[in-house]
């Protein structure tokens, strides 16, 4: 790139730097013209390192301190101008991440030297973005933002890769993670590396989200999405309303579902399932123990009193129906079939008890029959989003729900969990460790931070990008981008996805028409 190209975009030189570590640019220009998070180019003899301004700082200045509170001394002085044998006396640094070598033949390579002292520093342009980003895109790439500090430019994610392995998406509340959720569902969907059922805690991923009216998943892609529903009283639009029998009701349900059960009452659950009828659900089998004189079991009378009274919750769940009448098996043959699921919560989204009882029988049902295929084209690769994840993943309950296994083992069967969460400290780092991709938008707390950074890179190097993103900015990672980048994420909206995913009319556009016409313009249709 010729000089006077480059002239508004230089940064400054290098002044350090550490493989292991930052790039560290002395700073020309004012720091203010600087964002965190911004793509930048510093060019070497040998290579262009392509790299992430992570932090901005001022180094200690005895001037500096000596020019504090003293206004009127300042302003005899042309502080932007000051020059000596030293340079500029007022500066500030940039710390640059080098995720990408390129060389002059246009060949990348991971980071593994420095460029020479002095090399210039610029912010990156599009001819740059280009070289990292849109050589051998994949076939199947679709977006979800655009470079930070490059307007417009779009950044390809191979979906084919990304749904190979579980993968992450983590950010504070209000940092954009429903909206960012849908743009990738709907990519995934759009291409058809996959299909995916979402457990729909808010009412958001349908028809239309119910806190802000957003468009959902069905609105895009009807004819793909089976929207199946709890609570049909709240959602009139359901595909289908979903039932679970007693029958479907296993230990570990309850153990999850529960959260507070003491040790002595898991050994009981297991106790008593262990010695039940098989005619007999475990529900039924519990409050019958509870009752039973003399207490058959080795759990005592005030463990069994406590456990009776908790299976009391189950009876304000109007989707648990007598044994026999449970609708799984219907789920299981619409995504046998191709499709792709929401179950919408409706009025128990905020009933965390539900949630999560609901969301681990469901995937129990999904563990067994994908890794008991004997034919591997039975079922169809299939991505199951699971919100609120630490609920499930803790540490301290992790190994009694049917989602460590699914992070551990069930690549192999084509079943893959994505988890979004904004605490993921709360995660255990061993099931973090399983993840190939990840999408962090703003955190604020230092260990969500680290958890959230900790594998793929080092924390430490990029936890400032991470805290300061401002809301539906996202930093990603993983084998299924080109080099770690910070993207702004997409405006999501009917008018720009129906654009993007390429969508036809849907039957509920043709009714939001006919319904705005008059009765005398409808009569005139059909004449």
């Amino acid at each position: 790139m010729s000089e006077e190209n480059q002239t508004d975009l230089i940064l400054g030189e290098v002044i350090s730097g550490a493989v292991s570590a930052a790039i560290q640019l002395k700073l020309r220009t004012d720091s203010e013209e600087v964002k965190i998070g911004f793509p930048a180019v510093i060019e070497g003899k040998k290579y262009d390192f392509f790299s992430i301004i992570s932090d901005i700082q001022f180094p200690t200045s005895n001037a500096v301190t000596m020019l504090a509170n003293a206004e009127k001394l300042r302003n005899t002085i042309p502080m932007n101008t000051i020059d000596t044998s030293r340079g500029r006396t007022f500066y500030s640094i940039a710390e640059l991440q080098c995720v990408q070598m390129i060389d002059q033949a246009g060949k990348s390579y991971n980071f593994e030297t420095l460029p020479p002292y002095f090399s210039t520093g610029r912010l990156a342009n599009e001819s740059d973005v280009k070289r990292v980003y849109q050589t051998d895109v994949p076939e199947h790439s679709q977006t979800v933002g655009t470079l930070r500090g490059v307007e417009g430019f779009e950044i390809p994610i191979d979906l084919k890769k990304l749904v190979e392995v579980p993968f992450g998406i983590f950010g504070r509340t209000h940092s954009g993670k429903t909206f960012l959720n849908k743009i990738i569902l709907g990519n995934i969907i759009s291409t058809d590396v996959a299909k995916v059922l979402v457990f729909d805690m808010q009412s958001e991923y349908g028809w239309q989200a119910r806190a802000d009216g957003s468009p959902g998943l069905k609105s895009f892609f009807e004819d793909k999405v089976t929207l199946l529903g709890l609570d049909p009283n709240t959602n009139s639009q359901l595909d289908e309303e979903l039932r679970i029998g007693e029958d479907e009701i296993k230990p570990e349900d309850l153990i999850v579902a529960f959260q507070d059960l003491s040790a002595s009452m898991v050994d009981a659950i297991y106790e008593i399932n262990s010695l039940k009828p098989a005619s007999v659900t475990l529900v039924q089998a519990i409050s019958n123990a509870a009752l039973a004189d003399p207490n058959p079991l080795r759990a005592t009378r005030t463990t069994l009193s406590a456990l009776s009274r908790r299976i009391l919750r189950l009876e304000r769940l109007s989707f648990v129906v007598d044994s026999g009448k449970g609708t799984l098996g219907q789920l299981m043959t619409y995504i046998k079939s191709g499709q792709n699921i929401v179950i919408d919560f409706g009025k128990y989204g905020a009933d965390f008890f539900a949630y999560v009882f609901v969301a681990n029988i469901i995937s129990r049902r999904l563990y067994k029959s994908y890794s008991e295929m004997v034919d591997m084209t039975e079922y169809p690769h299939l991505v199951v989003l699971l919100e609120e994840a630490h609920k499930f993943l803790d540490p301290k309950i992790s190994k009694n729900t049917i989602f460590d296994r699914l992070a551990r083992e069930m690549r192999k069967f084509k079943l893959v969990l994505a988890m979004v969460d904004q605490r993921p400290s709360k995660i255990d780092d061993e099931i973090l460790s399983q993840l190939a991709n990840r999408f962090i938008l703003s955190l604020t707390d230092p260990k969500d931070i680290v958890q959230a950074l900790t594998g793929p890179v080092d924390p430490g190097s990029w936890r400032a990008i991470v805290r300061a993103m401002p809301p539906r900015t996202v930093l990603m990672f993983g084998d299924a981008i080109k080099a770690p980048t910070a993207m702004d994420v997409l405006d999501y909206n009917l008018m720009s996805m129906t654009k993007k995913w390429s969508v036809g009319v849907t039957t509920r556009d043709v009714r939001s028409s006919l319904d705005k016409l008059s009765d005398e313009e409808k009569n005139d249709m059909f004449k």
